[in-house]
């Protein structure tokens, strides 16, 4: 249990930087946050609440638009 709960800290943790990331528009910011999560191994699905899991989607979406654009 101590362990899902250290992923889900990190996780609640990578998405408030990345909401920060996206609010300044740091397509740097970005691209290295979804690096540090691609090594990172969380599995947003079994590792973390469903709410989580919804929100990193949502700000997926977000970050995405922001690297295209």
């Amino acid at each position: 249990m101590g362990q899902k709960k250290n992923k889900h800290v990190w996780a609640e943790n990578w998405i408030n930087g990345m909401h920060l990331a996206i609010q300044n528009n740091d397509k740097h910011l970005i691209q290295s946050l979804l690096k540090e999560n691609k090594k990172e191994g969380i599995n947003w699905t079994d590792d973390v609440s469903p709410a989580l899991a919804k929100e990193y989607i949502r700000i997926r979406e977000m970050a995405n638009s922001i690297l295209q654009s």
